[in-house]
């Protein structure tokens, strides 16, 4: 069963390979032991990044774990909107719609890839 949940430091390394050079708040999409992806958000300078990364399998089938990915993406906005800060993220255009994910969220285009949250 699919689960959202706080990402942890052994999580992070079994996905990424190595542990995160940067704090931030993380959550992680899990089929039982298995990371399916992580979403975070960190502080870089006077604004929040937003980011998301899951497993090729799981971008290829996007469509099958929406839920999860819509909920871990509402989750860490709610984290951003109680520090009063602007939330900027990348739209991958390797990965097809991240782009109308993002206006799905709220945020707009600014400049070359980059979206801002209005929230």
């Amino acid at each position: 069963m699919r689960r959202v949940v706080p990402a942890t430091e052994e999580m992070i390394r079994r996905f990424y390979g190595a542990p995160s050079a940067k704090s931030w708040r993380a959550l992680a999409v899990v089929d039982g032991d298995e990371v399916l992806g992580i979403g975070g958000i960190y502080l870089d300078g006077p604004r929040w990044v937003l980011f998301s990364n899951m497993r090729e399998d799981v971008q290829a089938s996007l469509k099958k774990y929406r839920r999860e990915l819509l909920r871990v993406c509402w989750a860490l906005l709610g984290i951003a909107s109680r520090k009063k800060l602007p939330v900027q993220a990348l739209a991958d255009p390797e990965i097809v719609g991240s782009d109308r994910l993002l206006a799905h969220l709220g945020f707009v285009h600014i400049d070359r890839g980059v979206w801002q949250w209005r929230g």
